[in-house]
């Protein structure tokens, strides 16, 4: 916006200085007016002369002055202004406003009177196309006295178009070349347009004497309705051929009638054409037509000449006569339209791309603009001539496209690539469309349309995406459209089967021999040896080995055969019955690494892993074009149930030798399938791999229990847990019964939360085989896994109170408890078992009799390598009835940290508080410990790995509950009663408080006084004497009371947690209870505001001391001033600072004598400030002058002012009553001794003394006192 108002308020004020002649039939002569405050206005008459018409013709570019005369009309009606008068011109000003004038609209005009002016040159209007003028068309020209002058694109607009094609008289305006796009020859500089309105001739918009002045570098050209365009078509090149003319009222083109001897008119037209002259015609008894040959010879290429020109794409180049010119790209060229005319006439399409190509020095073709219906390049306008630094225009017409299915089973399927620009792409799936798809059939002519079937996939080629969208209609590569498009590399590609192609299989006694059937259920006769040989390619069969046709025809091949070329025909007797073609093939197929086996679809693992397709492991299958649908009939076809649809998750094994598998839709067996081979290993690496549901196993992790643990399956390759609320009671059911456990129990969250753990939701079953079970919609996801436990869960163990891995071994199931029996326990059994309790290897089985505990029914008998001791159990019942005892080599340390109270250790790791039904052990530990009872646990924060405890409630020792390692949130502190202690808020009485953990607690409310009076006794502190009736608040919340009653003889024992936490605690008081000293809290605001204010006098006393000598020495400036009435100025400031006078012990040992020739004044003065000078003499504590002693100030003999104590004073003394002070090192003041009345009355002021190496110290005479010496 702001450039806007800039621009028109330039334009404005260029406007200013504007005049014209009108009323003439052309611009140099007619009445002068002037352009002022926007509006035209009138020149008066008085005082012109000749020399004014001269500076008017100069400025108006109109050559030389003939005349100028006064004229009159009778009318006023055109002069309502009249701006300037009495004008004086000297001749040689370059405008008229640079003469001597009359101020502006100060005339006095006659309203009939007018200056007209007569200049010698004239000018005229012109369009030069390529020289020339009457083409109604070219660029817009001034023929001037000072030469051609072209207009520039600035500041022009349709309307001034039309008045050059109204006053051209070429009917109306039609176009604007948008640059210079044609040769106007002979101009000599360029001007812009500045109309302001009501001119009569383009020129008076021109301000002529600023133009050469003016840098343009853009001309208009236009082209007016009356143009008649011509073109030559049907020869060999844009400048030879039959002469063609637009019809300017229908746009179309209509060949010009024999014109053979008007060499003019034809020369014209080859100029026009820019193809030089006319060379030869056609004579009219050959032709009816025009059929003009021009001198110039001018070819459009793609591609420099020398070079192997490129099929339909490249850098537009236009070779002239042999000389070679490259087309240079500009922001104004109608690309679009350029490469529809290039493409068109090399016959290569239609354009997929116009872009700026390389850059250039310079070259002679720019500036080109085509509507898209030219036969040639060279029809278009454009601009010949030397340009500078440019880029060329690079085309790519559709001409340049090829086609074809690459990795497929034949031609007519597989992967598109395309070529275009010389290189070969493949195509993103993203933007294709099914006519596309049946645009390449036919190209490729394999039918019609592309097969409905989008079940396969072949294998991806390397070759780069095509950042291209392709649309095709009809058969024609060449009637497809490009546009420019970023495609993502990793986009699936096109993969096309034409309808033509179709599957074919062999279906006999073996999987490599039989009749061929195609996938239309139709059996093939009359088969070629190369149609055998492509069947048994596709079906992994090897090479042909026999061929029996309908008319019993035998082909026989040899074993080694490559080809069906190596085959030959046998005559046999032929029958009237028609028979249906019979091959066998070797069942040996050669992969291109080098692998060979017969054909065989299977899974590594049974039911699940890698897919194979001959009997070695290297035969994998690509995993890019594997389907789901392939999957599915895999499981089915081996019997392994469903097919899981999560990703396998085992590590994968290398070799791939099928690219990729297609069979009909109606496949039930891999026997209905074609293979295609791998040809190139490299495009293809992951084999593809399958997980039935036959191959999943449910898991119960626990490290002592059978039938109970962390539930997992073996899923997709690996064992997963399976979270918690993700299966119902009959699928528990069914997971337990397939482990031989029973019925479910319970399946709730483990001690040790696995929350980080990956696992598996929402799986169903309906019974005990696993493959049957529902895993459709089963995910997996973080989640919390789940603890299962069976009916037929059980645990072995040791309750032994001496010794952890030492004792009798039984066997607990549910609330039953059995005794193991020893039969058939030898000492790898007995290693198991130590294993098992985490108790090392075994030292000793023994025999114990047992008659107060039943027998388990099972035996152990382990063989080979069993993983748990559960693996050694055995149906079997024992034969003889021993109790089984065995003695391992560990023993694990448990210890508490503290005294009686602490944190547990097991083997020096943390035990986590989660562990459960640890209340019987803790109660054994501390009996070990000489603790007394156990009393309470409780959890303290921790982060890091501790063992968790699993105790069924038999166990007596720690080690001997199942326990395991996991991180752990908490661990377990416990404490027995041997370190409580008990005590008052105060002395004998108050808060009774309770300490077991290393802290004072509060206790609940006592329940009886006979309790209170207990502890007041076993406290010393006699019998209890008061007790608050309302038991005070509890804000902490405790869990600890105490209730002696008459059971307990340890008052320790009578402390006891309780399950809910009471809101009150006991509070009481003894006989010898001692109330507390009541402490006064200070008033911290007035201490607070004492000490600050105390800080503050300091500082500011520290700051006096700091400036003593500055403050002392302007009170004595001051009391000097107003004694003598003397001005110091800042100059003498300066140097008092200078010389350092108020420095800090400059004047510690002054001697001053007195001067007893005092006036009126100084007595006058000493006794008005007698005052004063007490109190500066009181007041001066922390100054130099504390040393003063005194008590030794001896007053004078005589006080009279009569008798002098000094001597006279010198002559050459200033006016200023003065006397020197000596200044002399530092020393102290002990020294000092000044009078009485000195000290009362003293006064000081300094002279401020000149620029000297040790100036004396001048004190005023009114001011000075005797001093006694010493």
């Amino acid at each position: 916006m702001w450039f806007l108002l800039i621009y028109i308020q330039l334009t404005a004020i260029q406007a200013q200085d504007r005049i014209a002649l009108r009323g003439s039939s052309h611009p140099c002569e007619g009445r002068l007016e002037v352009y002022y405050k926007n509006q035209w206005g009138r020149v008066g008459h008085h005082q012109w002369r000749d020399e004014n018409g001269a500076v008017v013709c100069k400025s108006l570019g109109c050559g030389d002055h003939v005349e100028s005369m006064i004229l009159q009309e009778a009318s006023s009606s055109s002069f309502t202004n009249c701006w300037l008068d009495e004008i004086k011109c000297k001749g040689t000003e370059n405008k008229l406003w640079d003469c001597e004038s009359s101020s502006w609209n100060a005339t006095q005009c006659h309203p009939h009177t007018y200056v007209s002016v007569r200049c010698s040159g004239n000018i005229s209007l012109t369009l030069n196309l390529h020289g020339m003028t009457d083409e109604c068309a070219g660029v817009v020209q001034f023929t001037t006295p000072n030469g051609t002058i072209s207009v520039c694109q600035q500041n022009w607009d349709e309307n001034e178009a039309n008045k050059v094609c109204q006053k051209l008289k070429c009917g109306k305006y039609e176009k604007t070349f948008k640059l210079t796009t044609v040769n106007a020859k002979g101009n000599s500089y360029s001007v812009p347009l500045n109309c302001i309105g009501k001119e009569e001739f383009l020129w008076q918009c021109v301000d002529s004497l600023s133009a050469k002045s003016h840098t343009c570098q853009e001309e208009i050209g236009i082209i007016c309705s009356n143009y008649s365009h011509v073109r030559l078509h049907g020869g060999a090149d844009a400048c030879e051929g039959t002469l063609e003319e637009k019809d300017s009222t229908e746009g179309g083109w209509a060949n010009v009638p024999c014109q053979e001897g008007d060499y003019n008119r034809l020369d014209k037209m080859c100029a026009k054409l820019k193809c030089g002259r006319a060379v030869s015609v056609k004579p009219c008894n050959e032709s009816k037509n025009t059929w003009l040959k021009c001198s110039d010879r001018v070819k459009v290429q793609l591609g420099k000449s020398g070079e192997k020109p490129p099929a339909c794409y490249g850098d537009i180049y236009v070779s002239v006569n042999g000389s070679q010119h490259a087309v240079c790209i500009d922001a104004t060229s109608s690309n679009v339209n350029v490469g529809e005319v290039v493409c068109q006439e090399l016959q290569c399409g239609t354009p997929l791309s116009v872009l700026q190509s390389s850059k250039l020095q310079q070259d002679q073709i720019s500036q080109v603009e085509c509507h898209g219906q030219e036969k040639s390049l060279w029809e278009c306008l454009h601009k010949r001539g030397t340009v500078g630094s440019c880029r060329t225009i690079n085309i790519i017409c559709s001409g340049s496209l090829d086609m074809h299915l690459s990795n497929g089973l034949d031609e007519c399927t597989g992967q598109l690539e395309v070529k275009s620009s010389g290189s070969w792409w493949s195509v993103s799936s993203v933007d294709w469309s099914k006519e596309n798809s049946d645009m390449v059939c036919q190209y490729l002519q394999c039918g019609e349309k592309m097969k409905e079937n989008n079940q396969h996939h072949f294998v991806k080629s390397k070759l780069q995406i095509l950042q291209w969208t392709l649309k095709c209609t009809g058969s024609n590569i060449s009637q497809c459209r490009m546009a420019k498009k970023r495609y993502d590399q990793q986009d699936k590609v096109v993969n096309i089967i034409c309808n033509k192609h179709e599957l074919w299989f062999l279906q006999g006694n073996s999987t490599c021999e039989g009749r061929v059937k195609g996938e239309t259920d139709v059996y093939l006769q009359n088969i070629t040896n190369g149609k055998a040989a492509e069947v048994c390619a596709r079906n992994l069969c090897g090479s042909v080995q026999k061929i029996d046709n309908s008319n019993m025809q035998s082909s026989v091949c040899p074993e080694n055969a490559t080809s069906s070329s190596s085959c030959s025909m046998k005559n046999t007797t032929t029958s009237t019955e028609p028979q249906f073609d019979y091959v066998k093939c070797s069942d040996v197929v050669k992969f291109p690494s080098s692998v060979s086996g017969s054909m065989k679809v299977w899974l590594q693992n049974k039911c699940y892993g890698k897919v194979l397709v001959c009997p070695k492991e290297n035969c994998g299958v690509c995993e890019d074009t594997w389907t789901e649908k392939q999957s599915r009939m895999l499981c089915k076809s081996l019997g392994c149930g469903e097919l899981i649809r999560e990703k396998y998750s085992e590590k994968k094994k290398s070799g791939v030798t099928v690219a990729s598998v297609h069979c009909s839709q109606t496949a039930e067996n891999f026997g209905q399938c074609n293979f295609v081979k791998l040809e190139d290993t490299s495009l293809c690496q992951n084999p593809a791999y399958v997980v039935c549901t036959g191959s999943v196993k449910a898991v119960l992790q626990d490290p002592r229990d059978k039938c109970a643990g962390n539930l997992k399956l073996f899923y997709s390759g690996e064992l997963r847990p399976l979270c918690t609320n993700s299966i119902n009671e009959k699928t528990q059911n069914a997971i337990c019964t397939n482990l031989g456990c029973g019925e479910a129990l319970s399946f709730n969250e483990p001690l040790s939360k696995m929350s980080n753990s990956k696992g598996l939701t929402s799986v169903t079953c309906q019974n005990a085989t696993l493959s049957s079970c529902d895993f459709s919609k089963t995910k997996v996801k973080q989640c919390q896994a789940g603890y299962l436990k069976c009916t037929g869960w059980r645990r072995l163990l040791l309750t032994n109170i001496q010794n952890a891995c030492t004792g009798e071994v039984y066997l607990q199931k549910e609330r039953d408890f059995y005794a193991v029996s020893s039969d058939g326990w030898s000492k790898q059994e007995g290693n198991e078992l130590c294993k098992y309790l985490e108790c090392g290897n075994v030292s000793e089985t023994t025999n114990k009799e047992q008659v107060n505990v039943s027998f388990w029914s099972k035996s152990y008998s382990c063989t080979g390598n069993p993983k748990s001791i559960w693996d050694c159990e055995k149906e079997k019942a024992p034969v003889k009835n021993h109790h089984l005892h065995i003695s391992c080599t560990d023993k694990p340390e448990v210890k508490l940290k503290g005294n009686c109270t602490g944190e547990v250790q097991l083997k020096k790791m943390p035990v986590c508080y989660k562990s459960q039904e640890t209340a019987r052990v803790f109660s054994e530990f501390c009996h070990d410990l000489n603790c007394s009872m156990f009393f309470k646990s409780w959890s303290t924060n921790y982060s890091g790995n501790a063992h968790y405890l699993s105790c069924t409630g038999k166990e007596s020792k720690l080690w001997q509950c199942s326990s395991w390692t996991d991180n752990c949130e908490g661990v377990v502190s416990l404490a027995c009663t041997k370190a409580i202690k008990l005590n008052f808020s105060s002395p004998c009485g108050g808060e009774l408080q309770v300490d077991y953990r290393g802290k004072w607690e509060p206790v609940c409310p006592l329940a009886s006084n006979q309790d209170a009076n207990r502890i007041c006794r076993e406290l010393k502190c006699g019998d209890v004497s008061r007790t608050n009736d309302e038991a005070v608040e509890n804000t902490a919340n405790t869990d600890i009371s105490i209730n002696c009653g008459d059971d307990y003889k340890s008052l320790m024992h009578c402390v006891k947690p309780v399950p809910q936490a009471c809101t009150r605690k006991a509070v009481f008081y003894c006989d010898n209870y001692i109330p507390p000293v009541k402490k006064i809290q200070p008033d911290t605001g007035l201490i607070v505001g004492v000490v600050v204010g105390l800080v503050l006098v300091l500082v500011a006393v520290l700051i006096v001391f700091w400036k003593r000598k500055t403050f002392l020495a302007i009170l004595r400036f001051k009391t000097s001033a107003e004694d003598t009435d003397m001005e110091i100025s800042g100059k003498e400031m300066q140097r008092l600072s200078e010389k350092d006078v108020f420095e800090e012990d400059d004047y510690d040992d002054i001697v001053t004598t007195v001067n007893p020739m005092e006036d009126n004044q100084s007595q006058v003065s000493a006794s008005e400030h007698d005052e004063e000078n007490k109190s500066t003499s009181e007041g001066s504590s922390g100054t130099e002058y504390d040393d003063v002693d005194e008590e030794n100030v001896k007053p004078p003999a005589e006080s009279s002012t009569t008798d002098p104590l000094l001597p006279p004073r010198p002559d050459n003394l200033l006016d200023e009553v003065t006397f020197e002070a000596e200044v002399e090192p530092q020393e102290d003041y002990d020294d000092v001794s000044l009078p009485q009345a000195m000290v009362s009355e003293q006064r000081e002021s300094f002279d401020i003394p000149g620029p000297s190496s040790d100036p004396p110290l001048l004190v005023s005479n009114d001011e000075a006192k005797p001093q006694k010496d010493e």
